[in-house]
């Protein structure tokens, strides 16, 4: 009965699996952990439920140890915000920064031990997100981490800085934030932004080995996500008020914030 039951168990996971794999990303599981690809490169309002999707599946429907880990394609990890999305949809773009400000916080608080494969490029938004996670681990030869905000003259609402203070040094956030460098993955090493820079062909499996190696921590969730709110309750916090006024400069053919 057992057996049969784990088959049966398997194969909903296979047809919830193909339910979830979509044009903005696509959910695997590696062993113990939970794989999310993005194949979308830039994020908007779509792209951010079909993360938080994905992210409900995991939650809700599995249980025991287990870690996730979220990488991109070619040479993008996130290309960041959509501008183009959002200079043609500015009365969405309130409620999309509410929901990009909630998936910060949930990932920030995620019950299991959570990584970041940084493929490729990583500007803007898509930062903010690898930064959220518990590990970064960055491709060495190729693409940059950057937070472009200075050079695209935008105002931004105080709370999506929040976690780069959080989680960066006064260094990092200077170079990254006040001079909006394209910092090299060995330079973000240096300034504590990543934990692991590695070859590209190693980012993912070595991310995979860091969710397996620790995936036990997630067997308690309810415990993990404790200790992640106590930890980040200030961010949390910021994360959750009210966005209030936001301007956004359209910036037709760019994409990296």
């Amino acid at each position: 009965i057992n057996a049969e039951y784990g088959v049966i168990y398997y194969l909903c996971f296979l047809i919830t699996m193909s339910l979830l794999n979509n044009a903005s990303l696509s959910l695997t599981r590696e062993e113990k952990v939970f794989l999310i690809k993005l194949h979308a490169w830039s994020l908007n309002s779509q792209v951010i439920e079909d993360i938080d999707e994905a992210l409900d599946y995991i939650e809700r429907k599995t249980s025991g140890a287990a870690a996730l880990v979220l990488t991109g394609t070619e040479k993008f990890f996130s290309n960041g915000f959509d501008l183009n999305w959002m200079a043609s949809n500015k009365e969405r773009v309130p409620t999309f920064l509410r929901q990009f400000a909630n998936l910060l916080s949930r990932v920030l608080t995620y019950p299991l031990i959570t990584v970041a494969a940084v493929n490729g490029h990583t500007f803007g938004g898509g930062a903010m997100i690898a930064l959220a996670f518990d590990f970064r681990v960055m491709r060495k030869e190729r693409g940059y981490f950057c937070v472009p905000i200075v050079n695209l003259g935008l105002r931004v609402f105080p709370a999506i800085l929040s976690i780069i203070k959080f989680k960066t040094s006064n260094t990092a956030m200077r170079e990254a934030v006040f001079l909006g460098r394209q910092l090299t993955a060995s330079e973000a090493l240096q300034l504590g932004i990543i934990d692991e820079c590695v070859s590209g062909d190693q980012v993912l499996s070595r991310s995979i080995e860091i969710g397996n190696t620790w995936a036990v921590k997630g067997a308690d969730r309810v415990t993990l996500r404790s200790l992640k709110h106590i930890t980040y309750a200030s961010v949390y916090q910021e994360l959750m008020e009210p966005i209030g006024e936001t301007s956004f400069v359209p910036v037709l053919g760019q994409s990296k914030l």
